[in-house]
């Protein structure tokens, strides 16, 4: 669901809304667990980290310790979840892995057996965590009608932020050319998804230029997450092959195959990373100046 503001009205009304909406929305994924386990958990996170990227865009108007408070506790929501859809994403990536390479036989269905013990060990019980994660959700929910309202230049805070948002993509990417290890591009990563998902947010100020846009840190946010899930299965096969001797062979041949796919997709996401931050986050400021309601 695609949760964008309205632009004739105001702005602090508009981000609480839109807060609003988002952290019901995580809630109702969270309540279909024991139907779809996985596709609940990821939609979950995807409307918390939309809500951290608009916490983002109205911390100025938040005020830091406000700012602090609630982005706190969206964080710890999205702690919970986070290794039970990293664990879904580790076992889709083997079994790309396994396909690609063709070697989809007996030795392969006992590694993905054993990967996916060992996921199971690391991440716990699903309900605990949906569970403590939904009532940081309500806990959230009820505190929104404390935020501020508007005080007369919000929408200029609002542009201010976006500006930073892009700064500080630009500086991650900056720090990632230089040393492409894991943290960098996953910090690359983190400030892309920032960027991307405030500009979904401000999408109706000029729908053409912000869709493309928007693909760009897509795209980069794509690549670097991919290359991610490679670099993590990796670490765990080698984990699994000290435990399982028996399936050294096919662990090998699996992790050539990974690490070369990780390396061809963090340049690629270096570059497409080069040309998202390359344009100026003015435009933006100035339709936000100029179209939204103060």
């Amino acid at each position: 669901m695609r949760i964008e503001i309205h632009q004739n009205a105001p702005v602090s009304s508009e981000l609480k809304r839109v807060a609003l909406d988002l952290s019901r929305e995580a809630l109702a994924a969270l309540h279909q667990r024991s139907k779809f386990p996985e596709e609940s958990v990821h939609e979950a996170r995807k409307a918390i980290r939309s809500v951290r990227a608009l916490l983002r865009l109205y911390r100025t108007a938040l005020g830091e310790q406000n700012y602090a408070e609630h982005n706190g506790i969206m964080r710890q929501a999205a702690e919970l979840l986070s290794p039970h859809r990293d664990a879904h994403v580790r076992l889709a990536t083997i079994d790309r892995l396994i396909e690609s390479v063709g070697n989809e036989d007996v030795l392969s269905s006992l590694l993905r057996e054993h990967v996916a013990e060992r996921l199971q060990i690391m991440t716990g019980s699903l309900e605990d965590a949906a569970t403590k994660a939904e009532d940081l959700l309500e806990r959230f929910c009820h505190s929104i009608e404390t935020w501020p309202t508007d005080q007369g230049n919000a929408s200029k805070r609002i542009g201010k932020s976006i500006s930073r948002a892009f700064k500080r993509a630009r500086k991650e990417l900056k720090s990632a050319k230089k040393a492409p290890l894991p943290q960098q591009l996953h910090e690359l990563r983190k400030r892309g998804k920032d960027v991307r998902e405030q500009l979904r947010m401000l999408r109706p100020l000029e729908p053409h230029r912000i869709d493309k846009l928007e693909s760009k840190f897509d795209d980069l946010c794509d690549q670097l997450g991919e290359a991610r899930d490679l670099y993590l299965l990796g670490n765990l096969l080698s984990n699994v092959a000290k435990n399982w001797p028996a399936g050294k062979p096919v662990i090998n041949k699996l992790e050539s195959e990974a690490v070369a796919r990780k390396d061809k997709l963090v340049r690629k996401g270096l570059k497409q990373a080069g040309k998202a931050t390359a344009g100026s986050a003015k435009s933006i400021k100035q339709l936000i100046a100029k179209r939204w309601k103060p």
